[in-house]
This record gives C-alpha cells, structure tokens and sequence, in this order.
C-alpha cells in the first residue's frame, strides 16, 4: 500500500511538473471609446527571444510608442514585419499603440475595414509575437474594453474576455472585429459559432439571418454527425442589392477559422436558406489548410458537397440536386482552358478559370465517394474518410498540398482510389466526368435536362449519396 501512495504523489508530482511548464505569452487590449486607436500590452513568458514579428509587411507603418514597461525610454521601431529588441524578451513586459484610423484602406489586401461604426483588423496588422513556438508555448489574449463596446475574434474562449490562439503560421490571414454590436453565440453539435453582424440596415432580421447560418452548419455535420471543428467566427457584412442573397464568402484560417459573408440584407430569410454559399464555405471547415495552387482540392470539396448536404437537408429534391451538379458541371466543361487540371489550377487567378478548377474537382470527389462505396457499402464512403481526416489531423497547423492530401485520405481508407483519382486526372485535360459515366449512376441527360433512371448499374449508390450514414 505504501508503494502504491508513493507511486501515485510521483504520477502527481509529474504531472503538475509538466502542466507548469507551460509557457503563456498574454496580451492584454484595450480599444479608445471612437474605435481609432488599440492599446496593447504584452507580457512575455520565460521563453528566450530577442525579435517579434507581425505576418503583414505593413505592420510598422501603423505602430506606435513601442517599448518595455521596464525600460520607458528605449523606443523600439520596427522594420516592416520584424521587430530587433535587442534584448532578451523573457519575462518583460511591451507596450505598444496600433494606429485603427491611419490604417483603414490602406493596404491592398490586409487593410482595415470600417464597416458603418464597426472596424474589422487584419490581427497580421497589429499582433507582433515571437516568429515560432514551442509545444508548450502558447499566446493568450485579454480584452479589456470600455463598456458598450465588443470584440470578436476566431480564437478559442479559455476564461471570460480572455481568448488562446490556435499556432498557425504567422502569415495565415486573419481578422477581429470591433464595435457595438452584439456577438451571437450558436451551439451546434461539438461546436460554438460566433456570429457578428456589422454595423448596417438589415431588411432580413439578424435572428432570422442566425437560423440561415444554423441551418447550413447543421448541414455540414450530416457528413459525419459533428461538425468538424470546436468554434468559428463568422462575419456578416451587410452590402449593396445584387443578383443573390449571398454575392461572396471567403474563408480565413489564421489563429482558427473565421467565415466573412457578404450579403445583401434586402433579400428574404427564404432566398438565404435556398442558397448554396454557407453550406459551401462551412464545408471548408472539413479539411485542413491547403495550399493555394490546389483549390481543385478544396474548393471542389466544398463545391461537390454544397448540394449533395441540400439534397439530404431536404432543401434539394433528388432530381433537383443531380440538376443542380450537372448544371454546375457543365459549367466546369465551358470553362475549360484546353490546358491540364494542374496547369489551369495553378494559374486559374490569372485565366479566372474557376468554374473549371472549381468543378473538375467536385467531379473528382464524387468519382471518388461513388468508388469508395462500390468497395466497402455505406460504411465505405467519403464521409467516413472525412471523418478520419477529422480524428487524425483536425486542428492542423499546417498547410498540406492537395496529393499530400489524396494520399493521406488513400492511407486512412486503405485503398489506392484517391491517388488513381489524382493520377488519372491531374494531367488530363478532360473533364473528368463525361455522359457514360452520367449514365451508369443513372442521371439521364435531354436537353441539358436531368431524368433519373433508378434501373442503372450504379443508380443504388447515386441514392445513397443523399442519405445519412453515420
């Protein structure tokens, strides 16, 4: 018995000698009352280092009054994004001012946006912290703000006002937003959505704009019954009438993922729900980062699924949705460029082939569900790879190339179907979906008009790909 007490006060002992050895850097943000100026005060753990670094090349421009509370009258001034302390930061205390007003509109593409009151804060703009990070390192950020004034940020809550930043690289895009309005708290499944509606004339109710978003979150988990990560930020910016409800949505992964949509808040909450935009751009959250020359891979992720999830929601009848695909597949055939998937993915900004990168790649997924279930049934699905991907990499603080991806998921299923997908494909200049392959699921084309044949080889799988299957 004696033994068996000593054993347990060393496991305890161990574990309280690992817990503090946790390093926390905690930043504490304030903000003036007219939204131009932020205050901010960063005090360093017990980690040596000697420079600081913001991702945004335009950092320096808008920071002010930088130095140590220890030592008042050494100015420190930064060179674009990197910071020279000349000393060991360990233990110290920075104080610094971040310019809101000087900044706004400024930059081409990390710019502070005023949105009405509200101001919207590239954080690679205004956060200057140690380049990397140990395991056990970890950054903290307090807002202190006056009352009447809120925040929102993609960071996960460990304490009231206090917030842990995911350890994404340093030039990751991200954005936190301050002003007066209200941060809506959505429970769904595993996950808290945040929600902020910026400042502006909203015809739609904010509450019913919040069943929209619920709904399409709600969507995406009946890939595999959760959603795919703990929280998201979601940023509703109101703007001009247009021809959609929806115009754009955009995903941005730095410090933890934050969905922007912009919307046009005449529309009603009906248009909203029938829309295809947030149940695309919350299926991001079911992959990790990828990089930026393979968006046939997560963009035809996201694009393959936005109405297959409509159609098991029910949004979609099953007619509609296979309508709806091949409709958006032959908008992928139009947009070709005569070029292979690859060449035209890592040029498809310059050509604005995007309907073709887009597409191929959802016809790539739904080649590889539809192969995946002809193996293994139900259970065998791109839904249950996807779950993997979720129990083996998400959150992941790294981005991976669309084959590191292919084979990863080959790996998790134990099959070879995703590198032939890739290897087939890639560097062919065909769609990868053509009217045989229509036809063995069942989906008969006349007129640009979709019949469903349920008599076809493969029609049980097209049917099963509308089902739940956890």
């Amino acid at each position: 018995m004696y033994k068996i007490k000593l054993l347990f006060i060393f496991i305890f002992l161990l574990l309280s000698g690992l817990h503090s050895k946790d390093i926390i850097h905690t930043y504490t943000v304030s903000i003036s009352k007219d939204l131009n100026t932020l205050y901010v005060k960063a005090h360093f753990g017990e980690s040596d280092f000697y420079y600081l670094y913001a991702g945004s090349k335009a950092a320096a421009r808008y920071t002010q009054n930088m130095h140590f509370i220890e030592d008042a009258y050494t100015i420190y001034k930064p060179q674009y994004e990197e910071l020279s302390l000349n000393k060991n930061a360990a233990g110290r205390t920075l104080s610094y001012i971040f310019d809101i007003r000087s900044s706004i509109g400024r930059e081409r593409w990390t710019s502070t946006r005023k949105v009405g009151d509200d101001v919207v804060i590239p954080v690679d703009l205004w956060l200057w912290r140690p380049l990397s990070l140990k395991e056990n390192e970890h950054i903290e950020v307090y807002f202190d703000f006056p009352p009447g004034i809120n925040f929102s940020s993609p960071w996960k809550r460990v304490a009231k006002n206090r917030y842990r930043i995911y350890p994404t690289p340093l030039d990751w895009p991200s954005a936190t937003a301050f002003g007066t309005f209200v941060v809506d708290t959505v429970r769904i499944k595993n996950c808290v959505l945040s929600v902020v509606f910026m400042d502006g004339s909203y015809k739609t109710t904010q509450k019913e704009l919040k069943e929209w978003l619920t709904g399409a979150a709600r969507s995406v988990c009946q890939v595999y019954d959760s959603f795919p990560v703990d929280n998201v930020q979601i940023l509703v910016f109101p703007g001009r009438p247009g021809r959609e409800p929806v115009p754009f949505g955009m995903v941005i992964r730095g410090g933890g993922i934050t969905v922007n949509f912009y919307i046009d808040p005449s529309r009603p909450l009906t248009e909203f729900i029938a829309d295809w935009t947030a149940t695309h751009e919350l299926s991001h959250c079911l992959l990790p980062m990828t990089d930026r020359n393979d968006a046939w891979f997560s963009e035809g992720l996201a694009t393959y699924y936005q109405y297959i999830l409509m159609g098991r929601d029910g949004r979609l009848d099953e007619q509609q949705t296979w309508q709806r695909i091949y409709n958006g597949f032959q908008k992928g055939i139009r947009g070709s460029k005569g070029m292979t998937l690859q060449n035209t993915a890592e040029k498809m900004r310059q050509m604005r082939a995007y309907r073709y990168v887009y597409w191929s790649g959802a016809a790539i997924f739904l080649k590889a569900d539809v192969a995946l279930r002809k193996t293994g049934g139900a259970q065998k699905s791109l839904d249950s790879v996807l779950k993997r991907v979720r129990q083996s990499l998400l959150p992941l603080h790294r981005s991976w190339s669309g084959r590191e991806m292919m084979e990863t998921m080959d790996s998790l299923a134990q099959t070879r179907i995703f590198a032939d997908m890739y290897e087939e494909h890639m560097h062919s200049d065909e769609f990868p979906v053509d009217e045989n392959y229509w036809a063995q699921l069942g989906v008969e084309i006349n007129d640009g008009q979709v019949t469903l044949n349920d008599k076809a080889p493969l029609a049980h799988i097209r049917k099963n790909l509308l089902k739940n299957v956890y």
